[in-house]
């Protein structure tokens, strides 16, 4: 798995995860989280929503080296004009290069299988919010992630640090195409976007020049880098939230029998292939985070009791999850003046 940077910690000390009653008793009564796959998520345009800024933004990388290689020679003015102009080639080339790398890594281009199929579980941050929202939770997250009108809910706040390192150890037990713990990226800041994904580029930048010279000469497209940028991609619609989220992309047997089969003399770790089952209740594709056998609990250094007619016996539940998972964790209520209708 990615190494989680220090400014992860450094911006974010601590992470919130809301949840309803049956997340609660779920998360600390098994020591995980589920991770959901990402075409199942609120937001539809995962993964898909970077592609055109990527087109986009690669397209004026392509577009500055044309102008730099090029001489105003007859030849290379003929050929640019036959196809369409510096702009309509550097599109082109662009969408060449982006389209198959997408259906090579999510689909599995001509084979079929899939190079990775991120699962994600996601955390708000709070970093950049008022006091009161870091000691109470935020209205919108109570109601879009809580079952605030039957049961109410909870928020668990992790120790930012702490979770990476348990993150960092799924790649150690576990086949991963990929695997990161980062902050999203949200689209409409043109100067960031390139900033961050800057490595990315500089991957794409150099494939180009390799296939326009004489042909690649060695294999520059690190699909895990790719995955990692566009996984962590959103739209500007979620904001708010400040994301924070652990991804990963657990390898399938059928991945797993493709990679003997085409390098049989390569020398596999001993390592497992992560279950994927169809989550009870809604049926979406979903994994477990850290279900290896850890020795220390979850990182969980408080519980937000989130606003609820039952808050009290809300807040005596939560103790009691924590006491049968026999962590010590402090039970805090939500001073947010709001009741589901």
């Amino acid at each position: 798995m990615a190494d989680p940077t220090a400014e992860v910690y450094e911006a974010h000390p601590f992470v919130y995860h809301y949840t309803d009653r049956a997340g609660l008793e779920g998360i600390l009564s098994s020591q995980t989280m589920f991770a959901t796959h990402y075409r199942h998520l609120n937001d539809t345009s995962e993964i898909e929503h970077m592609r055109s800024a990527l087109i986009r933004n690669f397209q004026h990388c392509i577009k500055a080296w044309v102008r730099k290689a090029h001489t105003g020679d007859l030849r290379q003015r003929s050929f640019l004009s036959t196809h369409g102009g510096e702009h309509i080639f550097s599109y082109t080339e662009a969408k060449r290069i982006i389209d198959p790398l997408y259906d090579v890594t999510f689909k599995g281009g001509s084979g079929g299988i899939p190079f990775a199929e991120p699962f994600i579980t996601s955390f708000c941050t709070h970093s950049d919010d008022q006091h009161y929202e870091r000691e109470n939770g935020l209205l919108s997250q109570w109601r879009g992630y809580t079952d605030v009108r039957e049961n109410g809910g909870f928020a668990l706040v992790f120790d930012t640090e702490r979770l990476a390192e348990l993150a960092k150890r799924e790649g150690e037990f576990y086949y991963l195409s990929a695997g990161t713990f980062g902050d999203v990226i949200y689209d409409g800041d043109a100067e960031g976007f390139r900033s961050e994904f800057a490595n990315l580029f500089g991957m794409l930048k150099e494939h180009f020049e390799q296939i326009v010279s004489a042909g690649p000469k060695r294999d520059v497209l690190q699909l895990p880098e790719f995955v990692h940028g566009v996984s962590r991609f959103k739209h500007r619609a979620f904001l708010e939230e400040q994301e924070v989220r652990i991804i990963i992309s657990p390898w399938t047997p059928k991945l797993l029998k493709f990679v003997k089969e085409e390098e049989p003399d390569c020398d596999l770790p001993d390592r497992k292939i992560k279950e994927i089952f169809l989550r009870p209740g809604n049926n979406k594709p979903t994994t477990r985070l850290f279900d290896y056998r850890k020795e220390v609990k979850l990182p969980v250094v408080k519980i937000i009791v989130g606003p609820h007619h039952a808050q009290d016996a809300n807040c005596e539940f939560a103790k009691w999850c924590v006491e049968t998972a026999g962590m010590d964790v402090k039970i805090q209520k939500s001073e947010t003046p709001y009741l589901e209708q």
